[in-house]
């Protein structure tokens, strides 16, 4: 028999008769051009009138040509095949044709600017390409057994293509589209039907202005798959009908690069963040669309980089959110946003990111506004911003009647809500229009937490007003600065004023009421309050200034406002008399001989030769009737005697450039409460009770707690809770260990500042709470912090972050049994030692570059893991020479995961009890000799990196010496370890090597013999041998 070479006959076109002896379209009958039969293989042609063409057997078919509209290739007795053969080609000239019976073969690509409908489940398994024209998807089985549909745009003169779905869902297909799609533009995939169609394969941007979109009103398109953009900074842009249609995002992993661009239509958000969180949101277009697009979020939460409206025909677009479960729109930014679109409906906005982000539209939502980071700016004429709730944790908060001629708005915030202040700037700035003052009403200002400032600016000679029905602060809330230039100056005063008022007059401390006339040089004793600062000139007369910097306290007068006190004139200088602001500016030591009882005190060190110290004789106590002392300039110090504030809360404002210290002991029932931006150091043996709460700045301690742990008698921190607020704390001692024994109440993220490696470790030994949220504790020292009392919460499910972004940092380690219910995570480049219990958390989590370690018990909640992320190290060890055991304990599915080669794992050989090489010992059964990472619950080791240090010297070591440091309690690991024993393994004596083959299940490590040359041979063949039987096994 001989092979001769296959050919195959070029295609010819073959075209349809009409009207010819039947409608089938068969190798039988004669209804083709010329009154002859189909051949397969052929291109084929139908033009003229439309009929129906019934399959009859099997067909194959190299192209096929709709030249007019209406054709249906069907199958009526459901006896026939189309296959596609070769290029596998569908023009469709114009209009619509469809095709209903079974396409099977090859590659289907559509041609043509008309419509080609596919209504049967289709079976051909090649690639779909929609050259132009519409591909309609009448069956969520037509696009057959298809990998990818790719959609290509528009090349003039030709119109782009579209995959239109009619009331349908496509499974398993990827599709790639480029373009604004064909006929109505409405997208390259598109919903055509007037019901829901839905496409759940993953979808490629292929390049810049690609659409996808809803034909009709009630089209819905929703896209449950991935959508990206190939790593190509190209957007996705939506186009809904003028009068609706909607797409809906129900995807995760949405990655596209671009912004997001709703043409027109609805765009629904479907879960949370379906949106890539890195997108501008940009609603409307140049070309001046019709209809109002809208961004519905639909009772999710969504993170963008900015919404704004494109439009040069003035229609409205809006985000907002349609369903009745509240829905969080952040905005993190770094580039600045003007949003110029309505925000309405059960929606709470937060702003993060670095940039400002302009309201400038009459917005109508119902929840909170909450700025963190950047600057929130209402502003325009018609910028305004809903809601009754505005929470003030950093960043900058700023209603702006100056940013354009004619901007100015005196009701841009309901008067019925409340304003949170927990850090952060607060900007109130007036027009410059000549003759136009600018005002504002709000409800109540909470100071919760936190230093802010708070601004109030005039424009040209104009008056400014912000008014607030009051402020409501309990002991360690909030301290605010007050700044604005003429401040507050006498009431009869009409132009170039800031004012800032409150309808019910706040606390006031001291003797003296503030007159409406301004400055009163006659009183020394003119009252003030506590927790707020102000700042002014120095120099006689000068009224109040705008800075960025505090310098003096702040009165309040009800015709004038809130004004601050001037330097000169009314405080008693350098000297003491009873119940006066008292000022301290000498630059040597001032005595203080004989107990006085002052109103404020002023520590202003002129950064000149020197320090400013207050010297308190022995025996001899200043008391501060208000509580509040302010520290600037440079170095100021109290030292000797008492300081004593009676059952006044303590506010020791520290605004200097250097080190503000209190040696003297502090008393007093009211508690103490730093802020300010500066570094405080306190190393009295205090005997203060109330809580102890550290707003901002940095407070050093210098000596340790009497007394145990939450029952403190004395101590630089006094003898009642340390509160965590935001502020930072370390220690300055060069050696050793200083042990803080007050109870934490942890309510906002703090800082363990750094002060260089010649500072000691810490021990935090009293209990800590973790209170209003989850908390991230930021370490940056450099040598160990520790936490020896149980960790809990408040009664809610409170998580724990540790990190730091600083290198050589210590370990934060937890010693106690902690008791908290959320997650504990392991960030940047941060160590968590776990030597104590935590049974209740959630789960654990490591992110790249921080360590997880210790030798105590974790245990998480059923169903938790604990993961070590790419980068992320677990490392056995509780920091001491010993040997240590690692406990893990996961539930219910849970799983001890490390997610691949780059996770580390650590552990350590500490010794061996043989006596020296040639002295063989097992040791797997005594705990002493090696770390051990115990492991109840599932383990997918992933290819971890397993490390294994050695505390002695392992050319010591001997043949058969075996260690245990893995016990599987339940169940043994999936994966496999990615070990490289040069460099990963302790260094052995020639002649040996490790064997780990028992790390799987019996969990130990041992030393062997390496084989001989002759014996590895013999073994050699011995594994040739197996190999060969298997191989026969197997035939």
């Amino acid at each position: 028999m001989s092979l001769l070479p296959v050919t195959s006959e070029a295609q010819t076109t073959q075209t349809w008769l009409n009207a010819g002896v039947s409608n089938d379209w068969s190798t039988i009958a004669p209804n083709w051009d010329a009154a002859v039969p189909w051949t397969n293989g052929n291109d084929a042609s139908f033009a003229g009138a439309f009929e129906t063409v019934d399959i009859a057997g099997t067909v194959t078919v190299n192209s096929i040509l709709f030249g007019t509209t209406g054709w249906t290739i069907a199958d009526s007795n459901a006896d026939g095949t189309l296959s596609l053969v070769g290029q596998g080609r569908i023009t469709t000239s114009a209009g619509t044709s469809t095709i209903s019976e079974n396409i099977a073969g090859g590659n289907l690509i559509k041609g043509g600017a008309g419509t080609l409908v596919l209504s049967a489940a289709n079976t051909y398994t090649g690639t779909t390409t929609v050259e132009m024209g519409t591909l309609q998807i009448n069956n969520g089985a037509a696009l057959g057994g298809t990998s990818n549909v790719t959609v290509l745009a528009a090349v003039a003169p030709d119109p782009g293509g579209s995959v239109a779905l009619n009331n349908v869902t496509v499974s398993g297909v990827s599709i790639t589209i480029n373009g604004a799609g064909s006929g109505d533009s409405m997208g390259a995939l598109k919903a055509s039907g007037a019901g829901t169609s839905v496409w759940t394969g993953n979808v490629t941007i292929g390049s810049a202005g690609t659409r996808v979109g809803a034909s009709t009103a009630t089209s819905v398109l929703e896209i449950s798959g991935a959508i990206d953009s190939g790593g190509v900074a190209h957007g996705l842009s939506i186009r809904g009908n003028n009068d609706g249609g909607t797409v809906l995002l129900s995807n995760t992993n949405n990655t596209y690069l671009g912004k997001t661009t709703i043409i027109g239509g609805v765009l629904k958000v479907g879960v949370d963040d379906a949106l890539p969180t890195g997108t501008l949101v940009e609603l409307g277009n140049s070309q001046g669309q019709i209809s109002n697009p809208k961004l519905d979020l639909n009772g999710f939460n969504q993170r963008v980089a900015g919404v704004t409206a494109v439009v040069n025909n003035n229609v409205d677009t809006w985000v907002t959110n349609t369903s009745g479960t509240a829905s969080v729109l952040t905005v993190e930014n770094a580039a600045a946003v003007e949003a110029n679109v309505f925000i309405t409906g059960n929606l709470s906005l937060v702003k993060e990111g670095t940039g400002t982000f302009s309201l400038t539209r009459g917005n109508t939502y119902l929840g909170s506004t909450t700025v963190n980071a950047g600057t929130l700016e209402i502003s325009g004429l018609l910028g305004t911003a809903s809601g009754q709730e505005f929470i003030l944790n950093g960043g900058t908060l700023s209603i702006n009647n100056n940013s354009a001629v004619g901007a100015n708005n005196s009701d841009r915030i309901s008067n019925t809500a409340n304003f949170t202040f927990r850090g952060g700037s607060f900007v109130f700035t007036g027009t410059a229009d000549a003759g136009v003052n600018s005002s504002e009403n709000i409800n109540g200002i909470i100071l919760n937490r936190g230093y802010q400032t708070a601004r109030v600016s005039f424009g040209g000679t104009n008056v400014s007003t912000f008014t607030a029905s009051g402020i409501t602060r309990s002991a360690g809330g909030g301290v605010v600065f007050l700044t604005g230039t003429n401040l507050g100056a006498n009431s009869t005063s009409t132009s170039s004023i800031s004012r800032f008022f409150v309808t019910n007059a706040p606390t006031l401390i001291g003797t003296t009421d503030a007159l409406d006339t301004g400055i009163n040089a006659a009183a020394k004793n003119t009252k003030i309050v506590a927790y707020l600062l102000g700042s002014t000139g120095a120099n006689t007369g000068e009224t109040g200034t705008q800075s960025t910097t505090a310098n003096t306290f702040v009165t309040y007068n009800a015709n004038t406002g809130f004004r601050p006190l001037n330097l000169t004139d009314e405080f008693t200088q350098n000297s003491f008399v009873t119940g006066t602001n008292t000022r301290i500016t000498t630059n040597n030591q001032l005595n203080m001989t004989t107990s006085t009882v002052i109103n404020s005190l002023i520590m202003e060190d002129p950064a000149t030769a020197g320090t400013t110290i207050l010297n308190i004789s022995s025996g001899q106590t200043l008391s501060v009737t208000s509580g509040a002392i302010l520290f600037t300039g440079s170095t100021s110090t109290i030292q000797g005697g008492t300081v004593a504030f009676g059952a006044q809360e303590a506010i020791l404002h520290v605004n200097a450039s250097s080190n503000s210290t209190i040696t003297s002991v502090i008393t007093g029932s009211g508690g103490l409460t730093v802020a300010g931006t500066g570094l405080l150091v306190l190393s009295g043996a205090n005997t203060y009770t109330g809580d102890t709460t550290l707003l901002s700045g940095t407070t050093v301690f210098t000596a340790n707690s009497a007394g145990s742990p939450g029952a403190v008698t004395s101590g630089p921190l006094g003898r009642g809770n340390l509160v965590f607020a935001g502020g930072a704390i370390r220690t300055n001692v060069a050696a050793g260990t200083r042990t803080i024994g007050n109870n934490i109440i942890f309510k906002a993220d703090t800082t363990i500042a750094s002060g260089g490696a010649a500072v000691g470790h810490i021990n935090f030994s009293g209990g800590v709470t973790l209170t209003e949220g989850d908390r991230v504790l930021t370490n940056n020292a450099l040598n160990t912090t520790t936490f020896s009392g149980a960790i809990g919460e408040d009664g809610q499910k409170r998580g724990l972050t540790v990190t730091t972004a600083a290198t050589g940092t210590g370990a934060v380690i937890f010693t106690g049994t902690n008791t908290y219910t959320g997650e504990t995570k392991v960030t940047g480049l941060a160590t968590l030692m776990m030597n104590g219990t935590h049974n209740t958390g959630s789960s654990y989590s490591v992110a790249s570059g921080a360590t997880l370690t210790g030798g105590g018990t974790i245990g998480v909640a059923a169903g938790g893991n604990v993961t070590i992320g790419s980068g992320g190290t677990l490392s056995v060890g509780d920091g001491t020479a010993n040997a240590a055991d690692l406990a893990i304990t996961t539930t219910a599915g849970g799983t001890l995961v490390f997610a691949d080669s780059s996770s580390i794992l650590r552990l350590d050989l500490i010794s061996d009890s043989s006596s020296g090489a040639g002295n063989a010992s097992d040791m797997s059964g005594d705990a002493t000799r090696a770390d051990r990472l115990v492991v109840s619950g599932n383990t997918n080791l992933n290819g971890v990196h397993l490390i294994l240090g050695s505390a002695v010297d392992a050319t010591t070591f001997s043949a058969g010496d075996r260690w245990k440091i893995f016990d599987w309690v339940t169940a043994f690991p999936t994966g496999a370890f990615t070990i490289n024993p040069a460099t990963d393994l302790p260094t052995l004596g020639v002649g040996l090597k490790w064997d780990y083959s028992d790390l799987y299940t019996g969990g130990t490590i041992a030393v062997t013999v390496v084989p001989e040359p002759s014996r590895a041979v013999l073994l050699m063949g011995g594994v040739m041998v197996g190999l060969l039987q298997r191989r026969r096994r197997r035939n």
